[in-house]
């Protein structure tokens, strides 16, 4: 599970910023929201990020997901969609409009300082051990990267103890892993500049399961498994509007599978569905179609049909039903914008629900009607805004302190004074708009 995340000159971020699912230990209320891994390590099960647009609501979610794409190789000639773009197989505005979200990868623009690097620091805890990974890279357009990679650093604590154990760096092109290397019988690492060595291991020494030589035995190759277990975990879902029906065409095995929850939540929350049939097309191609009764008759209709807040309904109650008991960190962009406010609020109660012991949702809104109490702790509401140099700062409403200096009742009305400005994260509109200047 996702314990803090930092990160600097990154698209909007130009300093460092730090997010944490860490609970806050001096709030007490909703202590069910809290998943307890150990003394060390109470962690949140949900988060929500709001403020104003163009703040870096959406910037902090790809932040997140930017580790999962350079340890993956996502971002190296691995990946077939970078290689056409760096081979040049493709026109520069082809692959603008094919790969926008690799292509928007930048460090911050507003600035006379020339630095293309970015240092990411992540922090995931399982019962018992924490995962220390940080990893600087450069912002490149290479012949086998759009990054290269500068410095790695990764080290486990185990519970009561006070430091991180080193289990792979490198930095300054030296790279230090002892036991890995007496483990896997070879005197050095090589060096990679687009390869991360977190990659290099798990493609080099772990099998068709992902798991390392050496796993049965507690030792530095099964911390490095875990590791990578950890950053897979990640799932951006963004850019809801443009979902096309070939996203539900690849997962249609698993929306088959799961049918019969995904059927029976559509139907709690008032959305007439009464099956779904997954027709297959090949191996990675299905159609699919929801069924509705109407007046004894029977209706199909392609799930492309149905409203985008139906399709994103299902997709996600496909996705959490199929990693339900597997660890997993949701990150969705504008979670309300296809969906009315009560069905926010079920999708908040599922993940903050006790029975949820392993999987966490972080989410930005612009939704003021589940800003309540009653559905978060102070600790898991966010604000982004744009310093005076535009650049993305971030804070947790627990941190906010009013007038008297004194924190935020937990029984405030969070919506309502956020709206009113007194978190300070909220667009300050000096003059509407109006006809009269067209």
């Amino acid at each position: 599970m996702l314990k803090s995340f930092r990160i600097g000159n990154f698209k909007s971020i130009k300093d460092d910023i730090i997010f944490s699912m860490e609970a806050d230990n001096e709030l007490t209320e909703h202590p069910e929201f809290v998943n307890v891994l150990d003394e060390n390590s109470k962690l949140l099960r949900v988060a929500s990020i709001y403020g104003p647009n163009a703040s870096g609501k959406s910037t902090l979610l790809s932040a997140i997901y930017f580790i999962k794409e350079i340890s993956s190789g996502r971002l190296t000639i691995e990946n077939p969609m970078i290689r056409d773009y760096l081979n040049q197989s493709i026109s520069r505005e082809s692959a603008r409009r094919r790969y926008l979200n690799y292509s928007l990868y930048a460090p911050f623009e507003f600035t006379n300082e020339e630095n293309n690097e970015t240092t990411i620091s992540i922090l995931f805890a399982r019962a018992g051990v924490e995962y220390w990974y940080r990893i600087t890279v450069e912002f490149v357009v290479s012949e086998d990267s759009l990054v290269k990679i500068k410095e790695e650093f990764f080290g486990v604590k185990k519970e009561n103890e006070e430091a991180f154990e080193h289990v792979f760096s490198r930095a300054n092109n030296l790279i230090s892993a002892n036991e890995i290397l007496e483990i896997i019988g070879a005197s050095k690492l090589p060096i990679s500049d687009h390869i991360t060595i977190l990659r290099h291991l798990m493609v080099n020494y772990a099998d068709s399961n992902n798991n390392l030589v050496g796993k049965n035995k507690q030792n530095h190759l099964n911390y490095v498994s875990d590791l990578y277990e950890e950053i897979q975990s990640l799932r951006l879902i963004n850019n809801l509007s443009s979902m096309t029906g070939r996203v539900f065409s690849y997962n249609g095995n698993i929306i088959r599978d799961h049918k019969d929850f995904i059927v029976s939540s559509l139907q709690k929350l008032d959305i007439h569905i009464n099956d779904i049939i997954v027709e297959e097309l090949s191996r990675i191609d299905n159609l699919i179609f929801c069924v509705h009764e109407v007046n004894g008759h029977t209706y199909k209709l392609r799930l492309e049909q149905e409203s985008q807040g139906t399709q994103l309904l299902i997709y996600l109650l496909s996705m959490i039903a199929s990693r339900k008991n597997r660890p997993t960190i949701f990150l969705i962009d504008e979670l309300d914008s296809h969906l009315h406010p009560k069905l926010v609020r079920e999708v908040i109660r599922l993940f903050n629900s006790k029975v949820n012991h392993c999987n966490q949702l972080i989410f930005n809104s612009h939704d003021m009607w589940n800003m309540v109490p009653e559905q978060f702790r102070r600790d898991q509401v966010w604000f982004t805004y744009r310093n005076d140099e535009l650049s993305t700062e971030l804070i947790c409403l627990s941190d906010v302190i009013n007038y008297k200096g004194e924190r935020i009742r937990k029984d405030a009305k969070y919506s309502k004074q956020y709206m009113e400005g007194k978190y300070g994260a909220d667009p300050f509109i000096k003059k509407g708009l109006d006809w009269y200047e067209l």
